[in-house]
């Protein structure tokens, strides 16, 4: 996506599982799509299922992870503004990296 392009980065692959993942700042693309940075250079797109209209605004977003690891089986757990926590089911998780300037 364009919003991608401006941070810097592209998709690379489809990933499982984000191991040992800790998450130090996140970025918003769009109502389904954020960059979270796990750890000093690796980013992960996640994808959601369904639309998080609370992800453009939110204060804090976690991920229902109880293990060390990170799966598409998880949700992006999203407190937005008063309170209110939004889960949004995890579609696909992808590495990205740094994008090629042209």
């Amino acid at each position: 996506s364009a919003e991608l392009r401006k941070l810097g980065y592209a998709p690379g692959e489809t990933v499982e599982r984000v191991q040992n993942y800790r998450v130090d700042g996140w970025n918003y693309l769009d109502d389904k799509h954020i960059v979270i940075y796990a750890g000093p250079s690796k980013r992960f797109l996640i994808t959601t299922l369904i639309n998080c209209p609370d992800l453009s605004s939110a204060e804090r977003i976690g991920f229902t992870s109880t293990t060390s690891a990170l799966t598409k089986f998880d949700k992006l757990v999203v407190r937005g503004a008063g309170g209110i926590v939004q889960n949004c089911p995890i579609n696909e998780i992808r590495l990205l990296n740094k994008a090629t300037l042209n």
